[in-house]
């Protein structure tokens, strides 16, 4: 467990990192107009999940983003194209149990740049910090069944299937099963 000074350093200001083509910078409510056009995309939530309906729901799921970074439970940033100059994504580290020593993360991209390695290395920069600076001992990502691409995605980042969650996440009127995975610091 990080002391309450690394802590302090960890979350305020919350770091930036940065990959051969993008900045992460620290998620800020003024991301939101860039954002919903991402979330805003249907091939971004696939089939079973609705796409951001305003820039209304993009400022509360990034308030409710922020409030868990307040509370240290949850990094997150929002992820600038170096060659665009804006914002085309978004990752988070949340759920943080820091007595348990692991975190989620979830992960979105512009549907337009899929394919070109972009979220591979946001993610292996949020996996680098994850089990160095914040000392994490396992990462876990979950996604719907029929997200093909997301699960060959996880495999090739080093995640394993642990599980399918039945009936573990709810919206849109009903229950929907799950994919669990986990990557470990010592499988690195």
């Amino acid at each position: 467990m990080l002391t309450r000074l690394e802590l302090d350093e960890l979350f305020h200001p919350p770091p930036q990192l940065e990959t051969e083509r993008l900045l992460l910078v620290p998620m800020r409510i003024d991301h939101a107009r860039d954002l919903f056009e991402v979330y805003a995309d249907p091939a971004v939530h696939g089939a079973d999940e609705k796409p951001f309906a305003s820039l209304e729901v993009t400022q509360a799921h990034i308030g409710g983003l922020l409030k868990s970074r307040e509370a240290r439970s949850c990094l997150n940033w929002a992820l600038t194209s170096k060659d665009e100059g804006r914002i085309v994504g978004s990752v988070a580290v949340h759920a943080i149990a820091w007595s348990h020593r692991r975190a989620d993360v979830g992960f979105t991209l512009a549907s337009r740049l899929w394919r070109r390695g972009l979220m591979t290395e946001a993610l292996r920069a949020v996996i680098e910090l994850s089990f160095s600076r914040l000392r994490l001992i396992k990462l876990c990502a979950q996604n719907t069944l029929n997200n093909d691409a997301c699960h060959a995605f996880l495999l090739k980042l080093g995640f394993e299937q642990e599980a399918v969650l039945r009936e573990h996440a709810f919206w849109d009127d009903r229950a929907h099963d799950l994919r669990q995975y986990g990557l470990l610091r010592s499988s690195l």
